[in-house]
């Protein structure tokens, strides 16, 4: 097992390969469709307000591209909600897992879909 980030593409060769030797058992994505809406935020301009809408929409179609290519292996991934609790330090993260190596803060957010906390 390992806490990797990766681009999509990389992920999915390695889903494959994975997949190919019958080692892999759930692929968890992030459902960005599940998260709440772009609301007007204090001191963002409508401009700034704009942009981050762009920037949901673009993480939400590139989510949509992930899960078609993963269905195209043959695996039906499992969406899970955004994590509402704030990102995770490592040594929270090390208490919660029992993960020791070191990680990103992009692997520990990915890590925290699959344990659900």
């Amino acid at each position: 097992m390992s806490i990797d980030t990766l681009t999509a593409d990389r992920a999915l060769e390695k889903i494959g390969s994975a997949h190919a030797l019958r080692i892999l058992d759930t692929v968890v994505v992030e459902n960005p469709e599940a998260d709440r809406p772009v609301f007007a935020r204090p001191r963002t301009t409508a401009r700034g307000m704009l942009k981050i809408a762009r920037n949901v929409g673009m993480v939400q179609e590139a989510t949509l591209q992930l899960v078609r290519r993963i269905r195209a292996l043959g695996i039906e991934p499992r969406l899970v909600p955004p994590r509402r609790a704030g990102k995770v330090k490592g040594d929270e993260f090390r208490q919660i897992t029992r993960w020791t190596a070191r990680t990103s803060q992009h692997g520990r957010d990915a890590a925290m879909l699959v344990f659900g906390k």
